[in-house]
């Protein structure tokens, strides 16, 4: 009997320290994709100015500008992708696929 209440206890005690374990993980997830969310929103701003720039007609046809276009793209895409992995909401498209094969 004593055993069983030792076992008990420890489990108690177990259970109580991954609980809080897990809210802390949860905090620090949630943090982290907060951030992520803001960068990516910050880095399509730039790539919306860099546009608009580009569309001047003083560096309209610029190369310079154009790669840099084409670069700023790519890095929104590539944070895009890495926020959905991380995302809680999920990804809307894959909800849409999901829907649409009820």
């Amino acid at each position: 009997m004593i055993t069983l209440s030792i076992l008990l206890f420890l489990s108690s005690c177990f259970n109580i320290l991954l609980v809080w374990y897990c809210r802390r993980l949860t905090a620090q997830f949630l943090f982290f994709t907060e951030n992520v969310a803001e960068l990516e929103a910050a880095l399509g701003a730039f790539d919306t100015h860099l546009t608009d720039v580009h569309e001047l007609e003083t560096f309209y046809g610029d190369e310079t500008l154009g790669g840099l276009i084409r670069h700023s793209k790519t890095i929104v895409a590539r944070i895009g992708d890495f926020y959905d992995g991380f995302s809680l909401e999920g990804n809307k498209e894959e909800d849409e696929e999901v829907d649409g094969s009820s």
